[in-house]
């Protein structure tokens, strides 16, 4: 048996293309390029981050995926950006691409900047910064 650990989060998507398309525009609002893609046993997988060291999130090709029967435990990535038009930019972004709105771009009790969207797969993004940027 052979074990792998995943140091980053990887999301099952239903529509491959359709998830490249979101995840390259609502990615590179806050810095984070796609830098490689593969394929194995006929399933395909990007790969977003600046390098391998530095993944910060796989899609992965899941032509069966929903998320009404699949996806049971909620959860929320959230990505550093510059500032807080970084944050604006991704929300708007986002929703311009398919995404549900979850929480819209304002401060938060920890006196951060966020805001944040769930993608056409039901996957919660974010982005947010520190109050003094």
């Amino acid at each position: 048996m052979r074990v792998t650990t995943n140091l980053y989060p990887s999301f099952s998507v239903s529509n491959f293309e359709r998830s490249l398309a979101f995840y390259d525009v609502v990615m590179a609002t806050v810095g984070v390029p796609r830098w490689n893609e593969i394929e194995s046993k006929g399933i395909r997988e990007a790969e977003y981050g600046s390098e391998e060291d530095l993944k910060r999130l796989s899609i992965i090709e899941s032509p069966n995926y929903s998320s009404e029967n699949t996806q049971i435990f909620s959860s929320s990535l959230s990505f550093r950006a510059e500032n807080k038009s970084e944050v604006d930019t991704f929300f708007i972004t986002a929703i311009a691409n398919g995404a549900n709105e979850v929480e819209k771009p304002g401060f938060r009790e920890d006196n951060s900047y966020s805001a944040s969207v769930k993608d056409p797969d039901g996957h919660e993004i974010g982005a947010y910064c520190s109050n003094s940027n």
